[in-house]
């Protein structure tokens, strides 16, 4: 009910754009006790604002009643001091309460457990970290908050995993597992240590890789892989060298366990000696794909600038535009669309 709450502009609704936000039980923890506290301060804003009201009311409807006995004794002067003098503190208390909250605004979370407010993490894609204080507001805006999913020790029976399959890989590993690769899992395909149907759709058995490392563990010769149910990924080079990479969660989550079903022994693939034949390649260079999607938006906003130019044609410009026609003869040549200094593509 009062027009400082935060939460009094929310308007319940849905969109099509969804942002998933990874948090920890402690920052949701601190999210409810910030909204707590902050509901709190409102409550008692609008409690002394009401107050305030009250004996804003008690003192106007006392002067009406004062100075009616005043005229009728003699020591009428001490008693008018007294009372003109009673007031004013009234009036100097008010204003100073009034004019307290301005400044004080900003200081409002002065609360013994702001450290509280401080703990838990909340991480957007791209890891980057939301303030608890955006987290609450979010969910006051109408978020929605669902416990990650938690796979078992079955495999699932097809090839492309689940959606909350996909979700749990994706916040374990939060990053491509290539050695030294900080690509967001959010840009990263799932892929197979063990390919598929060798290999089962299944957490202990998918990592997160950008399409670059993805491609080139697929297809090069020499590359090797290994995956601990813990999500841990041990390389091996083709030229024998060993690396390690963990998931991305141990660093800002260190207190949840990643660990799933251990997979029995997977037979591998056969060796194939046409692997890095099979490849996908582009059908056209980078070169050309940019030249052509320039020629392709520079005739769209030629043919949208003739159009606004037909449009804004005056009635006369238009009668003779249709004598023209009518006529048989050739409409005028149509000026070409000036690209200023952007050279042409190449």
């Amino acid at each position: 009910g009062s027009p400082d709450c935060t939460a009094a502009a929310v308007v319940p609704g849905s969109s099509n754009v969804v942002i998933s936000v990874l948090a920890d039980p402690a920052a949701l923890d601190a999210v409810r006790q910030l909204i707590a506290d902050q509901d709190r301060d409102q409550q008692d804003k609008l409690a002394d604002k009401q107050a305030k009201a009250k004996e804003q009311g008690k003192a106007e409807s006392q002067p009406q009643t004062e100075p009616i006995p005043q005229p009728e004794a003699e020591p009428e002067p001490e008693a008018e001091a007294e009372v003109e003098v009673e007031p004013e503190p009234e009036a100097e208390a008010e204003t100073a309460i009034e004019s307290e909250p301005a400044p004080v605004k900003p200081v409002a979370p002065s609360n013994p457990a702001a450290c509280v407010r401080d703990s838990g993490v909340a991480l957007l894609p791209g890891v980057k970290f939301l303030p608890i204080v955006a987290l609450a507001e979010a969910i006051r805006s109408g978020a929605a908050i669902k416990t990650l999913w938690l796979p078992g020790p079955d495999p699932e029976p097809h090839y492309r995993p689940s959606a909350k399959l996909a979700a749990f890989v994706r916040a374990r590993d939060l990053f491509c597992r290539y050695p030294g690769c900080d690509v967001p899992a959010e840009h990263c395909d799932l892929d197979h240590v063990v390919p598929y149907p060798y290999g089962p759709t299944h957490p202990s058995n998918l990592n997160c890789k950008c399409r670059t490392h993805h491609l080139g563990k697929t297809f090069a010769e020499g590359w090797q892989e290994q995956q601990l149910p813990d999500g841990t990924v041990l390389w091996t080079t083709p030229a024998g060298q060993r690396c390690t990479t963990v998931p991305g969660s141990w660093l800002f989550f260190p207190g949840w366990d990643t660990t799933t079903a251990e997979l029995p022994p997977m037979a591998q693939p056969p060796p194939d000696p046409d692997r890095l034949a099979k490849m996908p390649k582009r059908r056209r260079t980078r070169a050309a794909d940019q030249a052509a999607r320039i020629k392709a938006e520079r005739e769209h906003n030629a043919l949208q600038r003739a159009l606004e130019t037909e449009r804004a044609k005056t009635p006369e410009q238009a009668r003779r535009a249709e004598q023209v026609r009518y006529a048989g003869l050739p409409p005028p040549a149509s000026p070409q669309p000036d690209y200023g200094n952007d050279p042409p593509p190449f």
